[in-house]
């Protein structure tokens, strides 16, 4: 029977041969067995799973979510079928072997976990995420034990991939496509104007959007080059040569796809590759220089080496009673139990509530006026407060000044998280705000950032920051290591993020003398606002 291998011996000795002499006879038969072991691992496995997704459920359906909801991460919905399949893939390897729980890797299992908690306490998802896979997968190690561990390998460390982590490249992806992008089309003749990631050509107007960024292609390409070169390649330096290949040729192929969707405009009076073929394009061309990749790739395919004829029967001298397993597996259950009864008890959840919060009386030269610029709002969710106040000096200019007001930061209400932006799309009315620069905004009342955001002609010019701890902070990630000292040394949390916004045609340059004046006027009322805010809360 295929796939199975039973060895029988048989023996008969001295047999009579009538002149004195004896014979032996020895008889072998093999049905090969590869799938021997398999149950009790995958029963090992599962038995981790279901007790890890059962705790940490909450973290759970947030991953399951980015992979359902986010383009970007859908490959996460095949990472754990893969997995199963390598490990399937590779019993024969393990035929024989059972597991042998390793007690003391609950010590590790515990600093995965406990990164987790400090994770969901300060509200950094990606933290969160990535310390619940780790904890899985060195949970999967203790269970099965080392010499299992060490064939499933692979297997194991390929779950990684479902961690959704890796849109921080996004912005930096935008400005190097866009930077190339220009200076391909410079190089072909066709003269371009350029402002951050937008740039207008003879025949149109056209800008880097984060679909533009090929986060999809490289994370979609790293994944599937990683499982190429373990499946083809034996050797480690070609497998670490190719996954290197499968990083570089994505970035270099979204250079070449935006060029050519941009010629491909250009050459057709934008009448090509201007909706729904820009994008079908796209995937046709990276899908033709992946294919391209792995068929090269093939060329250098090295064979598995063959298994030895005892699998890993002879790995398995030690073996566990039920009960004798089950005791050696209790410390990592009860590791991975810690951190969410942990959380429970340190971040309860709390009542919702407001901050008051009144936007500051207009100085002399300076009216309150009811307007918002072309209706738009900054898209912050979960604040305790909010203010969106648009004022107007004497000479006719308009500025609006926005605050979000955070406190007792949780999950869904705090400050710093993607879902916090001043850049947006909306589904049900024709608005597409884009980013169109971001720098430092160096104002003389104090540093900020500057930001451009344009949708169909209109642009509007930011100088923001976050106040926070009664400072001001012009970078995300201070601001949320700050939020991070204060949540675990037991310090009041409150947060805010404050921005002065005005159209713009130029750039920001020319709404520059007004935001300043606007901000020598109004900068102490609104710190003495915030300040005032947290201290009656």
């Amino acid at each position: 029977m295929p796939g199975w291998r039973l060895r029988l011996r048989l023996t008969v000795l001295e047999e009579p041969m009538g002149n004195g002499v004896t014979s032996s006879m020895t008889g072998t038969a093999t049905i090969r067995s590869g799938a021997k072991g398999l149950p009790s691992v995958a029963f090992a496995l599962l038995a981790v799973l279901a007790w890890t997704v059962g705790w940490y459920w909450p973290t759970v359906q947030q991953v399951t979510g980015i992979w359902w909801s986010y383009d970007t991460f859908a490959h996460g919905l095949v990472v754990f079928p893969i997995s199963a399949w390598l490990i399937w893939h590779r019993r024969h390897r393990f035929a024989g072997m059972r597991p042998e729980p390793v007690p003391w890797m609950a010590i590790p299992v515990l600093v995965a976990s406990a990164g987790w908690l400090v994770a969901e306490l300060i509200t950094v998802n990606a933290l969160a995420h990535l310390s619940l896979m780790s904890a899985l997968v060195i949970a999967f190690v203790g269970m099965l034990g080392f010499r299992l561990a060490k064939e499933l390998a692979f297997p194991l460390g390929f779950l990684f991939f479902g961690v959704p982590i890796g849109e921080f490249l996004t912005p930096m992806l935008m400005d190097y496509t866009a930077v190339v992008t220009v200076w391909a089309l410079r190089l072909v003749g066709i003269p371009v104007y350029q402002d951050g990631l937008f740039f207008v050509i003879p025949s149109g107007r056209w800008s880097v959007v984060e679909a533009c960024s090929g986060i999809r292609y490289l994370i979609a390409s790293l994944m599937v080059g990683t499982l190429f070169a373990y499946l083809n390649y034996t050797h480690l330096k070609r497998r670490l040569i190719f996954v290197g290949v499968a990083i570089i040729v994505p970035i270099v192929a979204n250079w070449m796809r935006a060029f050519i969707i941009v010629m491909i405009g250009h050459l057709s009076d934008n009448k090509l590759a201007a909706g729904v073929d820009h994008l079908l394009y796209g995937w046709v061309f990276f899908g033709i220089v992946i294919g391209l990749m792995f068929w090269i790739g093939a060329m250098w395919r090295e064979d598995e080496p063959p298994v030895p004829a005892d699998g890993g029967a002879a790995h398995s001298a030690k073996t566990e009673s039920l009960s004798g397993t089950v005791l050696l597996s209790l410390p990592i259950f009860v590791a991975l139990a810690f951190a969410p009864i942990a959380l429970h008890k340190l971040d309860a959840p709390l009542a919702p509530f407001e901050v008051s919060l009144k936007a500051p009386e207009a100085a002399p030269g300076w009216s309150k006026v009811e307007a918002r610029f072309f209706d738009y709002m900054p898209r912050f969710r979960g604040e305790r407060g909010l203010i969106y106040q648009t004022y107007e000096h004497d000479s006719g200019g308009r500025v609006a000044l926005f605050v979000a007001y955070y406190a007792e930061q949780r999950a869904g209400s705090q400050l710093v998280t993607s879902s916090n932006r001043l850049n947006f799309r909306d589904d049900d009315v024709p608005v597409n705000w884009q980013l169109a620069s971001r720098r430092p905004g160096s104002l003389s009342s104090g540093d900020s950032v500057r930001t451009i955001l344009s949708d169909r002609g209109r642009s509007l010019a930011f100088w923001h920051w976050y106040w926070s701890n009664d400072a001001a902070l012009t970078s995300e990630k201070i601001t949320k290591i700050q939020f991070a000292i204060n949540r675990l040394t037991g310090q009041a949390d409150d947060s805010a993020f404050v921005a002065v916004l005005t159209p713009t045609q130029d750039g920001g340059d020319d709404a520059r003398p007004l935001v300043e004046a606007f901000l020598r006027d109004h900068r102490e009322a609104i710190d003495a606002m915030l300040g005032s805010a947290k201290a009656t809360r």
